[in-house]
C-alpha cells in the first residue's frame, strides 16, 4: 500500500511538472517580455498587440504586420497595409491618381481598361468582354471559353 501512495505522488509531480512547462512557452531574456510566442523590449520602444505581434518604435499592428502611420501608411481591413495615396482593393493596393480602378473581386485594371471576370481588357480597342470572363480582339466572337472569326470563315459549334 505505501508503495501505490508513493508511485500516486511520482505521478502527481510529473503531472503538476508538465502543466508548468507548457505554461511557460516563451523564455525571453532580462529586459525583454513575453507577446505570444515572441519577446520583446519595451525599453527600446517596442509594443506588444494582440495576437503576439511585435512592432518597433513609431509603428503600429495592422493584421500580423506592423506599419508606419506617419510616413503615410494605411492600415486597411483584412490587414492590408496600402502606401500613402493608394487604396485598398481585395488583398492589394491601387492608385486611384493613376487612373487606376478596383472591381469587385479584388480586380485592378490600368486606366482605359475594365474588367472581365478576373482579368482587364481594352474596349477602346475593339476587345469584347463576354459571359465567363472570355475576351475576344476585334472582330472576334465567344464560343465556349474561347474565341472565333466568323469573317474568316470560322464557327462555333457548341
Amino acid at each position: 500500500m505505501k508503495l501505490i501512495s508513493i508511485l500516486f505522488f511520482l505521478f502527481g509531480i510529473l503531472f503538476f511538472l508538465k502543466n508548468v512547462e507548457s505554461a511557460s512557452d516563451v523564455v525571453c531574456s532580462f529586459g525583454y517580455q513575453a507577446c505570444g510566442n515572441n519577446c520583446y523590449s519595451p525599453s527600446s520602444g517596442q509594443k506588444c498587440y494582440p495576437g503576439g505581434v511585435v512592432c518597433s518604435f513609431g509603428y503600429e499592428a495592422c493584421g500580423n504586420n506592423c506599419y508606419s502611420p506617419s510616413s503615410g501608411q494605411k492600415c486597411n481591413p483584412g490587414g492590408v497595409i496600402c502606401s500613402f495615396g493608394y487604396q485598398a482593393c481585395g488583398n492589394s493596393c491601387y492608385s486611384p491618381s493613376s487612373g487606376q480602378k478596383c472591381y469587385p473581386g479584388g480586380i485592378i485594371c490600368s486606366f482605359g481598361y475594365e474588367a472581365c471576370g478576373r482579368s482587364c481588357y481594352s474596349p477602346s480597342s475593339g476587345q469584347k468582354c463576354y459571359p465567363g470572363g472570355v475576351i475576344c480582339s476585334f472582330g472576334y466572337q465567344a464560343c465556349g471559353n474561347t474565341c472565333y472569326n466568323p469573317s474568316a470563315g470560322q464557327r462555333c459549334f457548341n
